[in-house]
């Protein structure tokens, strides 16, 4: 998974959310050795549901995150 701090073109590409849920993702990796499940994301961000986060991750996969 590439690192928003490692690459300075991401910022243009990605909302705000976008870019904390992708931080918030790769955190949960690196600290669990997994991936959060959406509903662990849903949880953390507040989203009312787990149709947000899947739109989120789904925009991820798109620009190729």
């Amino acid at each position: 998974m590439v690192s928003v701090s490692s690459n300075k073109k991401l910022p243009s590409l990605l909302t705000e959310q976008q870019a904390e849920v992708l931080h918030y993702i790769e955190r949960v990796f690196q600290e669990q050795g997994y991936a959060p499940s959406y509903r662990e994301i849903q949880n953390h961000f507040g989203y009312k549901s787990v149709g947000t986060v899947q739109d989120h991750v789904r925009a991820l996969i798109q620009k190729g995150l």
